[in-house]
Formats: structure tokens, sequence, C-alpha cells
């Protein structure tokens, strides 16, 4: 992928949830910083997040059969 890695930084945990508006509100409401914005990436939105010890983690979100063809959001 040629991105940058720094030691103890390449593990990502990942989560699947099926609601990213109410995943994002939450992180809001925590302060966790976005650091990788809602993206799909195949059938599904991918976000990740700064937790409160400054770990990447990320979340997935599968698309909707009905949107998989636009793009548009799961939630």
């Amino acid at each position: 992928m040629n991105e940058p890695h720094v030691w103890g930084n390449n593990c990502l945990p990942s989560f699947e949830g099926t609601d990213l508006e109410t995943v994002l509100q939450k992180l809001k409401a925590l302060h966790c910083p976005i650091v990788f914005p809602v993206t799909v990436i195949g059938s599904n939105q991918v976000l990740e997040f700064l937790d409160s010890e400054g770990n990447q983690i990320e979340v997935t979100c599968p698309l909707k059969k009905q949107n998989q063809k636009n793009g548009s959001a799961c939630f």
C-alpha cells in the first residue's frame, strides 16, 4: 500500500456496525478524531478514528443491497 508505518502501529482493530451515523454521533460525543473519513470500499463503508490512547480503530458498515450501485450510505 506504500503507507508509512510506525513501530507499534501496524495492527488495526476493526469492528463492524450496522448504523454508521450512530457510530459517528458517539465518536463526536467522545471527542474521538476521525483520521479516515467515511469512504465506500467495495460493498462497505469504512471509517477510522483515534481512541483515547491514540490507537487507530476501524469501523465498517455493509452497504444496503439496494444502495450498493450508487454508493449511498448504509444509515
